[in-house]
């Protein structure tokens, strides 16, 4: 037997917004905060029979912002050792907002991780919680980790006005010189396309790393 669970108040994802961009190093650009019509959607995700006490216990402690009892309730239900794979999303998934209570950075992206690796993530989110993690990990200069997971926002459809400076940049990072080149382009045509003016930054990055590499 199933039990669903409507996820809390998904406007928490503009307070991941704020202590992500706030904590990373990300380019100015990246400083903005998501949409508010993403922020504001819910989804559901099953949870097995045994476990929804605990995603009860997690839930009440969350929607009362009491960062202390959804501590204890996180622990309780990670002693659980969940296998099911919506388990699993909700631990990410509280673990989130603990950090969001906290002002935690490395628990708000080990609770990214864990929703997204728990590959039952709602389609809707995929491109808000991918662009995050990859925030995350940019921030971290992890840029392999960050490239995953900013493509897969990307693939997902994320309008994330940073995205595409910020996957350039870890691509340079990265010694990935010839991708983050080709991105930059590709991301600077769109733009244009659009009628919109190009970051400066897809400029400016790529030209400092190709010199850096000894390329022309």
């Amino acid at each position: 037997m199933l039990t669903r669970f409507r996820q809390v108040s998904v406007s928490a994802m503009t307070a991941v917004a704020g202590c992500a961009l706030m904590a990373s190093a990300a380019p100015a650009a990246a400083k903005e905060k998501p949409k508010k019509e993403e922020a504001s959607k819910g989804a559901q995700v099953a949870v097995s029979k045994g476990f929804s006490p605990a995603v009860k216990k997690m839930m009440d402690a969350a929607n009362a912002k009491d960062a202390a009892t959804l501590q204890t309730a996180l622990a309780e239900a990670q002693a659980a050792s969940p296998t099911e794979a919506g388990d699993r999303y909700w631990l990410g998934y509280y673990r989130l907002q603990l950090g969001i209570l906290n002002k935690d950075k490395a628990a708000q992206g080990q609770g990214l991780d864990e929703m997204l690796d728990s590959g039952v993530s709602p389609a809707e989110m995929q491109g808000t919680y991918n662009f995050f993690s990859g925030n995350f990990a940019y921030g971290d200069r992890n840029y392999a980790k960050a490239i995953q997971r900013l493509e897969a926002a990307k693939a997902s459809g994320s309008t994330e006005a940073s995205l595409p400076l910020l996957l350039v940049d870890s691509y340079l990072n990265n010694n990935q010189v010839d991708q983050g080149v080709a991105l930059a382009k590709a991301s600077i045509e769109a733009a244009r396309a659009a009628g919109q003016q190009p970051s400066e930054g897809l400029y400016v990055r790529p030209a400092k790393a190709l010199p850096a590499a000894k390329r022309t």
